[in-house]
């Protein structure tokens, strides 16, 4: 007998900048609808640490306000007590659930050639909304290099060109 593939979720959404402070509260709104949507990320590998590892430990520092198990508990004196074993496994349990609905895309918005791989080609007819988080915050960047990176021009159209029905967001946090 096959093996019954799990349904499609009701949306699949495209989400850049997810490790940055925006971008990683707009990860755990998606991961928290009941909707149950899967979330594409672009991530870059950083400092030795995959792109995969970096989103799965962003996943597990959010899964604390994603469930009911307290990842990590800290007395009145502010240390940190390791979990048991139990509550190891249950934390582990809850982060392997998450990622099943998170598809880590590594690259960087910056490569050209990101946007023509195969993996986001067969992505995008699926895709309902791209959401643009990342963005470039040196005070010192050239003023184009800032324009691309925060308005969403590194999404090209072909990618866009590609969805139906799929909406682009472009979200920035403005600090003055």
């Amino acid at each position: 007998m096959a093996e019954e593939e799990a349904p499609a979720a009701a949306c699949t959404v495209l989400l850049t900048g997810c490790t940055g402070f925006l971008g990683s509260h707009v990860l755990r709104d998606l991961l928290l609808l009941k909707a149950q949507c899967d979330v594409a990320v672009v991530v870059r590998a950083r400092h030795g640490k995959s792109a995969r590892h970096r989103v799965r430990a962003l996943v597990r520092d959010l899964s604390e306000e994603l469930g009911d198990q307290e990842v990590d508990s800290a007395p009145s004196g502010g240390e940190e007590q390791p979990l048991t074993q139990a509550e190891a496994v249950s934390v582990e349990k809850k982060v392997e659930s998450l990622m099943e609905r998170v598809l880590v895309i590594e690259g960087s918005l910056e490569d050209d050639s990101l946007w023509k791989r195969t993996d986001l080609m067969e992505l995008a007819p699926r895709l309902r909304a791209i959401i643009h988080c990342a963005a470039n915050v040196s005070f010192d960047a050239p003023l184009a290099d800032a324009l691309r990176h925060n308005t969403g021009a590194y999404v090209p159209c072909e990618c866009r060109g590609r969805t139906r029905n799929c909406s682009l967001w472009l979200l920035s946090l403005e600090l003055f």
